[in-house]
C-alpha cells in the first residue's frame, strides 16, 4: 500500500474540483491527502450513490470515514424522510464534534445544501445529567421530547424514552444500550445502563450526555461548517456561493441579499 501511495504526487488544494476518475483511484488521491496535509477533507459528490460508492472505497484505508446523507428533494417534498439518513448525519456531527482527529466526511449534493444547527447551538443542546444532580421530572421529560426523542411505553430502539413515576429510560443516539434514569423528588439518586430485551439494569453510571436526536433550530450552517480547517473536493462537480437579491417576506415587497449556490455539473 504505502508503494502505491508514493507513486500519488497530487496536492490537494483548499477547494478543487475532480472530475472524470473512478471511485478507487478518487479514493487513493483522497487517502493520500488525508495523511500528507493534516487537515479535514468534506468530498461532494453528485448522487447519494457516488457518495456511497466513495465512502466504502475509503473504509478500506481508513475508519475515518463518515457519510452525510440526505434524501433528494422530491422524496423530502413527499414527506417520506428516511429515519436512517437521520441518524447518519447526527452520528457524523457527533463524531466531528468529538474534535479528536481529522476526519473525512463524504456528502452529496442534497447532503451539502442541507441546512442544519449551528455547531455552537448543537454543542449547547448537549443534555448533561448525573448522580446527586437536580433536575425537576416534567423539564426532563419535555427536554427529551424538545431534543427529539419519541415517548414509547417501553424502550427498545435508539430514539426512544419512556417514563413511570420517577425511573426515566432513554436510548441516546450513538450508545450501545440505553439509560435508566431515577430520581428521588428533583434529584437524580441513580443512572444505569439496561438491557433493551429484558428490560434489566446491569451497570452503575455516574454522568452522562444525550445529544440531539434531531436537526435543532435551522441556521444559514451546512455540514462544511462543522468542519474547520479543511480541504473541500468536488467530484465531478464546482459549487459556487453568490450573492443574490431576492423577496425576504411574504408579500413580496422587500428585498435583500442572501447566498444563492450555483452548480456546475461535469457529467
Amino acid at each position: 500500500m504505502s508503494k502505491i501511495l508514493d507513486l500519488i504526487d497530487i496536492n490537494f488544494n483548499n477547494n478543487l474540483t475532480i472530475v472524470e476518475s473512478t471511485s478507487e483511484l478518487f479514493s487513493l488521491m483522497v487517502y493520500k491527502n488525508y495523511l500528507d496535509s493534516n487537515k479535514n477533507i468534506l468530498i461532494v459528490t453528485p448522487s447519494l450513490f457516488e457518495a456511497s460508492k466513495i465512502y466504502e472505497s475509503l473504509l478500506n484505508y481508513t475508519n475515518e470515514v463518515y457519510l452525510f446523507p440526505n434524501d433528494d428533494y422530491f422524496t423530502i417534498k413527499s414527506l417520506a424522510v428516511s429515519p436512517e439518513f437521520k441518524i447518519t448525519r447526527l452520528e457524523t456531527i457527533n463524531s466531528i464534534l468529538k474534535n479528536d482527529t481529522n476526519k473525512i466526511v463524504v456528502t452529496h449534493l442534497d447532503g451539502y445544501i442541507k441546512k442544519i444547527s449551528s455547531k455552537n447551538d448543537y454543542e449547547s443542546n448537549i443534555l448533561k445529567l448525573n448522580v446527586n444532580q437536580m433536575i425537576d421530572r416534567d423539564k426532563l421529560i419535555s427536554k427529551l421530547s424538545d431534543l427529539g426523542y419519541q415517548e414509547d411505553n417501553i424502550v427498545s430502539k435508539t430514539g426512544d424514552f419512556a417514563y413511570r413515576g420517577y425511573i426515566i429510560d432513554i436510548f441516546s443516539i450513538e450508545e450501545e444500550y440505553p439509560y435508566r434514569i431515577e430520581l428521588f423528588g428533583d434529584e437524580i439518586t441513580s443512572i444505569r445502563l439496561f438491557d433493551p430485551k429484558d428490560q434489566r439494569s446491569f451497570e452503575k453510571i455516574q454522568e452522562i450526555n444525550i445529544k440531539p436526536f434531531k436537526d435543532l433550530n435551522v441556521s444559514n450552517d451546512n455540514i462544511s461548517s462543522y468542519l474547520d480547517n479543511k480541504i473541500t473536493i468536488y467530484k465531478d462537480y464546482e459549487i459556487i456561493t453568490v450573492k443574490a437579491k431576492r423577496s425576504i417576506n411574504s408579500n413580496g415587497n422587500k428585498r435583500g441579499e442572501i447566498n444563492q449556490v450555483l452548480v456546475r455539473n461535469y457529467d
